[in-house]
């Protein structure tokens, strides 16, 4: 320090004892900033959205066009789940469950291996949803995968017998707007659900029927033909 000036020494304390206070003071404030983050860890558990498959549209998205991502007449799954304009159809879906689950009928289903099956199935089938679809009971969620699996199955069903031409529970004009309703992204049931349901409702008569082909049948008008992509390519498309 021989050549310091008492300006250079002032400083030179000065800054020593900046560093130093600023020294302590961040790692008082990392210890705080520590705590801080174990307590939002203990408390802030993320969902887990691993297994998510089913999801919400954006709101940037929504915002453009509103009805271009919601259901027209029915409500499958829990996000559009109660609301009121789309509750005309839940009698149907009804008239199709209280159809499933005769047991004293020919071809008739028991409800109790159904329902136990839908519960046991209920925590992996939430994981399926982005939100996990916390705002519904565990009750109420498990009558939701039953009524509405069991509406799907079923519709699929009484489609193929008329060769997907039409279902006599269904007017006509809702065919297309059931498709273009239950193909939508956030009106979706695990696939392994409907499966389920699928094998624990099925009859003798359908031992070699596939949910995934009925369902490709019932899809097939909303699928681009080998001809319609070749008459896309010819206009530059």
């Amino acid at each position: 320090m021989r050549n310091c000036s008492l300006t250079r020494l002032l400083l030179h304390k000065t800054s020593r004892t900046f560093h130093d206070t600023a020294k302590a003071w961040n790692q008082q404030n990392l210890s705080k900033w520590k705590t801080t983050l174990e307590e939002e860890l203990a408390i802030n558990v993320p969902n887990d959205r691993e297994n998510a498959c089913i999801y919400k549209v954006p709101v940037n998205m929504r915002k453009v066009q509103p009805d271009a991502y919601a259901p027209t007449i029915i409500s499958i799954g829990p996000y559009h789940l109660g609301q009121e304009r789309l509750q005309a159809m839940e009698e149907l879906k009804w008239k199709f469950f209280h159809r499933l689950f005769r047991p004293k009928q020919p071809n008739g289903v028991e409800l109790d291996p159904a329902m136990k099956a839908m519960e046991d199935l209920e925590q992996d089938a939430r994981r399926c949803y982005w939100d996990n679809a916390e705002q519904h009971s565990k009750d109420k969620f498990v009558r939701m995968m039953l009524v509405d699996g069991c509406f799907i199955v079923e519709l699929l069903r009484e489609l193929k017998h008329n060769n997907f031409q039409c279902a006599p529970s269904v007017q006509r004009w809702m065919l297309p707007t059931l498709r273009r309703d239950l193909i939508m992204l956030e009106n979706q049931l695990p696939l392994f659900v409907l499966q389920k349901l699928f094998e624990l409702t099925k009859r003798s008569d359908e031992s070699s029927t596939c949910l995934e082909q009925l369902a490709l049948c019932f899809f097939n008008p909303l699928l681009q033909s080998q001809r319609d992509v070749r008459a896309m390519h010819a206009q530059g498309i």
